[in-house]
């Protein structure tokens, strides 16, 4: 998929990204950012920082751009309220396209990410920046409710 092929809807358009970034964000993850956005009925929008969409060092981050010469696979999406954040993870479950969806606790404002890697991971970044993920989900849960208690 080409940028110029992404369908945007009126609730959600190519200018929100910032900078130029969106031209290093994999297409195909755009489009399932407009299908979540639409989904969801609720507010989102992609982080300012343009670190949240493409980084260009080459590391394993779905963020990595390999020194800009492949595009990212991830975007860090933004919300209001723990209700809009919660409702958008819960969603975006249901879109099989998305690989990584991952919930943060520590920043100033709800904030989720999303990514398209082949298989299914979720995790929540707690209060104090600590990575709980879904390969043990008892835990992943009650870290996950210990941080919606928290907030």
């Amino acid at each position: 998929m080409k940028l110029e092929e992404v369908r945007w809807s009126e609730n959600f358009a190519y200018n929100e990204f910032p900078g130029e970034v969106i031209k290093w964000i994999e297409p195909s993850l755009l489009q399932l950012l407009v299908e979540l956005r639409e989904r969801t009925g609720v507010f989102m929008e992609p982080s300012q920082l343009e670190r949240a969409h493409a980084r260009s060092e080459e590391s394993t981050s779905q963020h990595s751009t390999m020194n800009w010469t492949i595009k990212s696979k991830a975007s860090d999406m933004q919300t209001n309220t723990m209700e809009h954040m919660l409702a958008i993870f819960t969603q975006a479950q249901r879109i099989k396209g998305f690989g990584g969806i991952g919930v943060y606790f520590d920043t100033n404002r709800p904030t989720l990410h999303f990514d398209i890697r082949e298989s299914r991971v979720l995790w929540v970044r707690d209060h104090f920046g600590v990575y709980h993920s879904d390969a043990v989900p008892s835990t992943f849960y009650r870290e996950l409710g210990n941080c919606i208690d928290r907030s």
